[in-house]
């Protein structure tokens, strides 16, 4: 009698403890699943923010023009910013009228970005095997500030 209450003492423990393990994976599972999706969802953003940029590289001047018009007016040059975007329209006029040969360089922009979305869009069917495309995407981003900040920062002050 002894020996079966025991026994069904170590059933019951064993069983118990297959919940609980159970549990837990189920929990893991959730927990990866909610991961993957927040994973998809950040690479969505990725996607969404290249192609954006990619599509207004064409339209810059006259976006430009318009976002002067709504942020600032018709009002004479205030800040900084607002004397940058004026300069940046003039100098993006100014090469449309002399050097037109020079829009490839926003085609090959745009190109750029489009494409980049597309290698993105493809990580989103699965970030985890597509890990690399991410860490490639990570390394652009750093290179960011390195290449078009330092390199070009002391030609934008015209020293």
């Amino acid at each position: 009698m002894e020996e079966r209450n025991c026994s069904n003492q170590a059933s019951e423990r064993y069983l118990t403890t297959l919940r609980v393990v159970r549990m837990l994976k189920a929990d893991v599972l959730l927990k990866e699943k909610m991961n993957m999706k927040r994973a998809k969802f950040m690479l969505g953003i990725v996607v969404f923010g290249l192609l954006v940029a990619g599509i207004t590289v064409w339209p810059a001047v006259p976006e430009l023009k318009m976002a002067v018009r709504i942020v600032w007016g018709n009002a004479a040059p205030s800040g900084t910013l607002h004397g940058f975007v004026l300069k940046a329209i003039e100098g993006l006029e100014a090469m449309q009228a002399n050097y037109p040969f020079m829009l490839y360089a926003h085609d090959w922009l745009a190109f750029a970005h489009i494409v980049l979305a597309i290698l993105f869009a493809g990580a989103m069917r699965d970030p985890v095997r597509n890990v690399w495309i991410v860490q490639c995407g990570l390394i652009m981003c750093a290179l960011v500030p390195i290449l078009a900040g330092i390199l070009r920062l002391p030609r934008i002050d015209g020293h």
